[in-house]
This record gives structure tokens, C-alpha cells and sequence, in this order.
């Protein structure tokens, strides 16, 4: 049932994030980047980075962690954080979960959004290869003859 509900949630903050870069009146949203502190993520980033513009992360999980190490040292600074996500394709290995605690306030939001309008993927799929003809005769058996030739099967990982 918590992989069901990760899942949900998962598709719920996907769903916001694109849909307030068109909708959500709030300042920090504003295309001349209003937010106090900025932070990139890059299908080609580094985790260990600062996630600047020039050295920006590879995951919305390592943003995460950082604006929670940023509010541990006190309040967010007034407007708040943006999260730049650029385009690409992102491969989540876990499910990324938002909690009470990854909130801002109104004068302090955390926004997550697109560095610029592009195409952005987050993927938690993994790609099957090895696609090979069924050759275990107990499982050929459970298929029609005339099937037989036509059904391959791969290993999932």
C-alpha cells in the first residue's frame, strides 16, 4: 500500500510542478527568477555539487536534502527557494516523496519548476534488453505450438 501511496504522490507533485509554471500567481515563479536562493538539477549534474547554475545537481533528492540542511540553519531566506530543474531525462531509482518538512511559507516558498520550457522526463521505468526466444522446455510446454516460435522473454532486473 506505501508503494501505491509513493506513487500517487509521485504523480501528484509531477502533475503541480508542471502545471504551475502556467498557473501559479506566486512571485517566485516569475521568469526573472525571483527566489533567494536558486538551486539547479541537471541530467548531467553531480549530486556533490553546490547546485549553482555552473555546478548543478543530478537529483531532485539531493536539492531536497540541501533546502532541508538550508532550514536547519534557520528560517528560508524571504523568497524562498526555486528548484531549476532543466530538461532531460531523469532515472529515479527511488520514489521521490515530499514531506510537511520540504514546505516553505508564503513569504519564503519552495518551488520546484523548469529552468525553461523543454522536455523534462522523470523516469522510473527500467529499459528490458535481451529480448530472447522462450527455450526452457518446462515453460514452452505451457504455450500453444503454434505460439511457441513467437513468444520471447527477457530477465527483469
Amino acid at each position: 500500500m506505501r508503494e501505491k501511496h509513493t506513487a500517487v504522490t509521485l504523480l501528484a507533485v509531477l502533475a503541480a510542478v508542471a502545471a504551475c509554471r502556467h498557473v501559479c500567481p506566486d512571485a517566485s515563479l516569475r521568469e526573472d527568477g525571483a527566489a533567494a536562493v536558486k538551486l539547479f538539477v541537471a541530467p548531467d549534474g553531480n549530486d556533490m555539487a553546490d547546485g549553482s547554475e555552473r555546478a548543478p545537481l543530478a537529483t531532485l533528492t539531493a536539492a531536497r536534502q540541501k533546502i532541508r540542511a538550508l532550514k536547519k540553519t534557520g528560517p528560508l531566506p524571504s523568497g524562498g527557494v526555486a528548484v531549476l530543474v532543466r530538461g532531460g531525462t531523469y532515472a529515479l531509482t527511488d520514489a521521490f516523496a515530499l514531506a510537511a518538512e520540504d514546505s516553505g511559507t508564503e513569504a519564503a516558498p519552495v518551488v520546484y519548476r523548469a529552468a525553461k520550457r523543454g522536455t523534462t522526463l522523470l523516469s522510473g521505468g527500467v529499459a528490458l534488453t535481451d529480448w530472447r526466444p522462450v527455450s526452457d522446455p518446462a515453460a514452452l510446454r505451457l504455450l500453444d505450438p503454434a505460439a511457441q516460435s513467437n513468444v520471447v522473454m527477457t530477465v527483469i532486473p
